[in-house]
């Protein structure tokens, strides 16, 4: 059985039995949907029970409803099953799913592929590695053109210029 990352939890700094979740999904909707989480310990996976407490700007407040057996000071990657995975509205892709895209221009010449996507409080960027060199792309509806994941090919505005800073 496959399993995809799905975010991460943090430690909460307001509580002691509340919790940060970081989700590569940005809709609030999708998370909803979700009835099992897991999180891998001794590279096995355990599942995990959450309670949305709150919805912040960029994160989601949860309990964690069956407290396993960790503690949870530094950050905790969350899983899902993949058959398990909802289907995300149009125009929206899990993280995962971006990894490995190759990265173009209006004009179709190639500048890298991305290599992580990081979740930062501003919201999602992709890191793209092209020529022993590493620059970073927001992943917003300014710089993002199209994303065509059956090829694998992100096109980006104004790429020449970002890959130049």
């Amino acid at each position: 059985m496959d399993f995809k990352k799905l975010g991460l939890i943090k430690k909460n700094n307001n509580s002691d039995n509340l919790f940060t979740f970081v989700s590569s999904s940005n809709n609030y909707e999708t998370i909803q949907k979700i009835s099992k989480f897991y999180i891998s310990l001794n590279n096995k996976y355990e599942n995990v029970e959450f309670k949305i407490i709150k919805k912040d700007t960029n994160n989601i407040v949860i309990k964690i409803m069956n407290m396993i057996s960790i503690r949870v000071e530094k950050n905790i990657d969350v899983f899902i099953k993949d058959i398990d995975l909802p289907e995300l509205p149009k125009d929206e892709f899990y993280n995962d799913d971006l990894l490995g895209c190759d990265v173009i221009d209006e004009s179709g010449d190639k500048f890298g592929t991305v290599k992580r996507v990081l979740n930062s409080s501003n919201g999602v960027l992709l890191e793209v590695f092209f020529n022993q060199k590493t620059f970073i792309v927001p992943f917003i509806e300014s710089f993002i053109i199209e994303v065509k994941l059956i090829k694998k090919i992100i096109i980006v505005k104004n790429l020449r210029e970002i890959a130049e800073l």
